[in-house]
């Protein structure tokens, strides 16, 4: 019973709003419309019979040609598209432990050598010792001489800190070389 007065409580006056609503918001009652009587069709013409008249074609007419300007000629074709250097060859592992990296390793010491050739007198042997990394950098230079200089081992390990790197070579193993410095000759040999 709740259940029934709950119900009309709501919908009595849902429906009470929506005729308040209806009749606000109309503009009054429609017009009738009234029916016009259909008019009366005019009455047919009397049509006389057609004559047929025959006529000539048109004469035909005589265009004169248009000049016509050549077409451009097309573009010419485009220069192909400039390369940068090759890459350098692919080197195997073997080839970068044994001749690549020593020779750069050997390359880095000369300079050094050269840097503090007023320190050095005379014909030295140096023997270097170093490893490569993961990511191919040099690393642990041990450089052993007749001339014990520990700037030298810091100078070869900085010239490889932001230089090149060997991708590729073996890491972690201990690879060995050796040079001989003369300060007197023009070019250090080996």
């Amino acid at each position: 019973m709740r259940m029934l007065w709950l119900a009309l409580g709501v919908l009595v006056p849902f429906g009470l709003l929506v005729a308040l609503g209806l009749y606000l918001t109309s503009s009054g009652p429609a017009p009738l419309e009234v029916a016009e009587a259909p008019l009366p069709s005019p009455p047919v013409p009397a049509v006389a019979p057609a004559r047929v008249v025959a006529v000539a074609p048109p004469a035909p007419q005589v265009v004169e040609p248009v000049a016509v300007a050549p077409a451009p000629p097309p573009p010419a074709p485009l220069p192909p598209p400039v390369e940068g250097p090759p890459d350098p060859p692919e080197r195997s592992a073997q080839e970068l432990d044994r001749i690549v990296v020593p020779k750069a390793v050997r390359a880095a010491a000369k300079q050094c050598l050269s840097d503090m050739a007023d320190r050095v007198h005379e014909k030295i042997t140096v023997s270097l010792q170093w490893s490569v990394n993961e990511v191919g950098a040099v690393q642990g230079v041990v450089a052993k001489s007749s001339w014990p200089d520990p700037q030298l081992e810091a100078c070869i390990e900085d010239a490889f800190r932001d230089g090149p790197t060997f991708p590729g070579a073996t890491p972690n193993r201990r690879t060995r070389t050796r040079l001989i410095f003369d300060p007197s000759a023009r070019d250090a040999g080996e």
